[in-house]
């Protein structure tokens, strides 16, 4: 065999032999003559050599050859699927990128072509054009003229589109080709077999000599894979989730594989003719700009100018401190409808919760109980700095995270995400917790308590009579949040179910309720006042975060991998067991894999890659602050509630954090009686 590349040269010629219905096209206001026609069949050639994709076409070819003296009556086609990067064509000839974008399904017929000329070229074989079928993959770059508008599904050629998959059809079946021979014993033709492509057949097959009706092999029909998926913007999501508000898309042969309900995607796309439903020729998982440079191996952007400010600032007035930072950062949350100096637990339960969420390791994110009626309004504004936000209407939550259902004209079995689903690396905000307390089998609670859940089945049961077959687990991949208003009672223990019951689920709450006297005046004269986001700041020296880079400063923490050291998680340990003991029946099993989750996103606020003692100590001191709100002080801590900030700047509420965590640790390192717990003894973010 002759080497491949002195064929290349003999492409264009071959392929000229061809017939081109069209022999001009527009390409974007560019006019394709013959001249660059015959270009675009030349790059063709040179991007399918300089990737190698040639070589192993050919070796792909020599296997099918050896297989035709088995299978060569049923004429199986020869299939490639080829990725084509639009940057390395562009590189080639920009007129070629034009033309693939404008007319991918021509394109992809010059690739057959030109295919077709390199294996006869190449190989000892004589095979027809018709038996050599093309798929190409292609993932367009995000450049404005190629992203999807209200009105590019009407345009033909390839263009992008951005959304969430919120259902899709369990994988079937469709028609690639089929073959079909001439049933006249005597005609003349020899009873000759024709496949035919099944998107191309648009009348009855006949015999070219008597032009009677050919006769199919129905046994000899090639089928593909495919799956039906609806694609919504993200931030349809706000609204109720619906089928109407999505676009259905095609996924065939090896995209419809793997597709993940609730994932967030990136399509290349095009409308086929005949078809009312887009094609998609490409897919990406979307994931945010700080997390897709860190799973690349890039180096990740510096932090967004705000926090670097901060960061300065907290460096001189707080040096060497782990708390500074989560605590100037977390009392910025919601700042607009509470001082910064109020709701401090709660803000801290939040900013864990939203940095919990990481990327690169499974585990289940940090759920959220606010504890209080006072903040609700803060929870609900909060969760807006989320990278997706879902809020759960469906009252007791049968079908939170999604169900099967059968579409009764066309028999196909839909997988819909409910709203666990569909917040994924988010937050579900469920609410008022009361709406879902007495039914405990519903997905929420197998949510909470199993960190998994199932697509509800019971609309598939009642139309079917029976079970979806492979009912596949999903993990719970949202944060949970809801608020409730529940009082502990000695006195009534019957009352108090509801309270142990919603800790054993979420863990410790999060106290959202005014705790004294002074914060109660606060919050009361900044409701009345109506006081602008600045209230109690000093005008020169305004350290406020926006919302825009605190989502961005979380996007960079979620992408850190963080390990616990063995003195943290001895602390914590101790600290379970002791508080157990001190105090039972009110601190759960499962309170010891929550504080470490958050022990962890602690870490990943303070830009540690390992958990330390101060960061367990910091969610133990959350932890004391909400049993002692909730069933009174305890004996391994002093009784003093922590020392409220003076003033609402961040730098006051930072030192002040620093000061309360101090004297924690020195009451915890007393009475626990473990290792010496020194609050300034480590290495710290600004260090780092």
């Amino acid at each position: 065999m002759e080497n491949i590349a002195l064929h290349i040269n003999k492409i264009h010629s071959y392929v000229g032999f061809f017939s081109i219905d069209i022999a001009v096209f527009l390409l974007e206001g560019m006019e394709i003559s013959s001249k660059s026609y015959a270009a675009v069949e030349d790059a063709i050639a040179c991007y399918l050599d300089i990737h190698g994709i040639l070589k192993n076409i050919i070796a792909s070819t020599k296997t099918y050859k050896e297989s035709l003296s088995e299978q060569d009556d049923l004429l199986m086609p020869l299939r490639f699927t080829i990725e084509v990067n639009l940057v390395d064509l562009t590189e080639i000839d920009v007129v070629a990128t034009q033309f693939l974008r404008r007319e991918p399904h021509l394109f992809c017929k010059l690739v057959e072509k030109v295919i077709h000329c390199a294996i006869n070229n190449g190989l000892d074989l004589e095979i027809e054009l018709n038996r050599i079928q093309v798929t190409l993959r292609v993932d367009l770059p995000s450049f404005p003229d190629s992203m999807c508008s209200s009105t590019s599904h009407l345009l033909p050629g390839l263009f992008i589109m951005r959304g969430i998959l919120i259902a899709v059809t369990t994988v079937s079946k469709y028609l690639l080709s089929k073959l079909y021979y001439c049933p006249i014993l005597e005609c003349t033709c020899g009873g000759s077999r024709e496949r035919v492509d099944a998107d191309c057949q648009r009348s009855e097959q006949r015999c070219p000599v008597t032009n009677f009706p050919k006769n199919e092999i129905v046994a000899a029909q090639e089928t593909g894979d495919q799956a039906l998926g609806v694609i919504v913007d993200s931030d349809a999501l706000k609204l109720k989730p619906g089928l109407s508000r999505g676009i259905t898309v095609y996924f065939r042969d090896d995209l419809a594989m793997g597709l993940k309900l609730g994932g967030c995607y990136q399509l290349t796309v095009t409308r086929d003719r005949g078809m009312t439903s887009l094609m998609a020729w490409g897919v990406q998982q979307l994931l945010p700009e700080p997390q897709s440079r860190l799973l690349s191996g890039l180096r990740l952007n510096q932090l967004p100018q705000s926090i670097q400010t901060l960061v300065h600032h907290l460096s001189v007035n707080c040096p060497r401190s782990s708390w500074a930072l989560f605590a100037a950062l977390s009392s910025q949350l919601a700042h607009q409808l509470a001082p910064m100096n109020c709701f401090l637990h709660l803000k801290a339960g939040i900013l864990l919760s939203l940095a919990s969420q990481c990327v690169k390791q499974e585990q289940e994110p940090c759920h959220l109980l606010c504890l209080g009626s006072d903040g609700v309004s803060v929870v609900a504004e909060c969760a807006r700095v989320a990278r997706r936000l879902v809020a759960a209407t469906g009252g007791c939550g049968v079908a939170a995270a999604g169900l099967y259902r059968v579409d009764e004209p066309s028999g196909s079995v839909w997988l819909e995400a409910g709203p666990l689903m569909l917040a994924a690396g988010g937050v579900c905000l469920l609410g008022d917790w009361h709406a879902y307390e007495k039914h405990r089998t519903s997905q929420i609670f197998n949510a909470l308590e199993n960190g998994e859940v199932c697509l509800d089945t019971q609309e598939y049961k009642k139309t079917t009579g029976s079970m979806p077959t492979g009912s596949p687990v999903h993990p719970v991949e949202s944060a949970i949040w809801a608020t409730c208003n529940y009082k502990y009672n000695r006195a009534r223990k019957n009352a108090n179910k509801a309270l142990c019951t919603a800790i054993e689920l979420f863990g410790m709450p999060f106290i959202g309720s005014c705790e004294s006297m002074e914060e109660i005046g606060d919050f009361t004269v900044f409701k009345l006042s109506e006081a602008s986001v600045n209230s109690g700041f000093n005008a020169k020296a305004n350290l406020l975060v926006s919302e825009k880079d605190l989502r961005e400063f979380l996007d960079i923490v979620s992408s850190k991998t963080v390990e616990i050291s063995e003195s943290a998680q001895n602390l914590l340990q101790r600290y379970f067991v002791d508080t157990r003991r001190a105090r039972p029946g009110c601190l759960p099993a499962a309170a010891i894999k929550i504080m470490t989750a958050l022990s962890e996103a602690h870490a990943r606020i303070g830009l540690r890659d390992e958990v330390i003692e101060n960061d367990a100590l910091f969610v133990m001191a959350l932890y004391e602050e909400a049993l002692c709100a909730i069933y009174g002080p305890s004996m391994l801590t002093d009784s003093r509630p922590p020392k409220r900030p003076k003033t609402a700047h961040p730098i006051d509420i930072a030192e002040q954090t620093h000061e309360n965590i101090t004297e924690f640790a020195i009451s915890i390192d007393r009475n626990l009686k473990c290792s010496s717990i020194d609050a300034g003894s480590h290495s710290n973010w600004l260090e780092e």
